[in-house]
């Protein structure tokens, strides 16, 4: 340990035994801009001990933590179920996924409105405006491509799409824009 101590340029590993955390937290402070480091031949990040230095020479600022606020505004499940076209077997998945709040009232599941509607705009767009829709045949016969294609563009383009009963609707315009554009 005294070695390294005297040492002008140090490894990640060494620096990770120096100041005694981990590599991973070493290279979360390079890739902060916290640390300073230099790469050699892509495999070999070497940090100046002058800047490790530096590093315990700023003064620890500590972020408050956000207090909680409380949810006042809730939609009812059918409400969800109406507005974002999922069934209520899938919305329970989607709150226990990610930790939305809930609360029964009345008997009735009470959904946190901005937390719903805040996951609904991250992993789709708003399909109230949309009127046209395809089924996964319709696009089979009129593009000649598989049920499989077919999943993997609307994934991968996050393409709006429904279900209705057992058929899945996919939007018209928005998968006929890929067409137009070649992907």
């Amino acid at each position: 340990m005294e070695v390294l101590k005297v040492r002008e340029f140090l490894s990640v590993q060494q620096v990770s035994k120096l100041i005694g955390c981990s590599r991973q937290t070493v290279y979360e402070l390079i890739n902060s801009g916290k640390l300073h480091a230099v790469n050699l031949k892509e495999k070999k990040t070497i940090v100046r001990r002058s800047d490790i230095d530096r590093l315990f020479d700023r003064p620890f600022v500590r972020t408050p933590k956000k207090e909680p606020q409380p949810v006042s505004e809730f939609y009812t499940a059918k409400e969800i179920e109406e507005k974002y076209f999922v069934k209520y077997g899938r919305l329970n998945s989607i709150i226990k996924e990610n930790d939305i709040p809930k609360t029964v009232h009345n008997g009735k599941l009470l959904v946190s409105k901005p937390h719903i509607d805040r996951y609904f705009k991250q992993t789709r767009s708003d399909v109230s405006s949309i009127i046209d829709w395809y089924t996964v045949e319709e696009i089979q016969h009129k593009y000649s491509i598989s049920r499989d294609q077919i999943y993997g563009r609307v994934y991968d383009n996050n393409i709006p799409k429904q279900r209705v009963g057992k058929y899945v609707k996919i939007s018209k315009r928005h998968f006929d824009e890929l067409f137009e554009i070649g992907v």
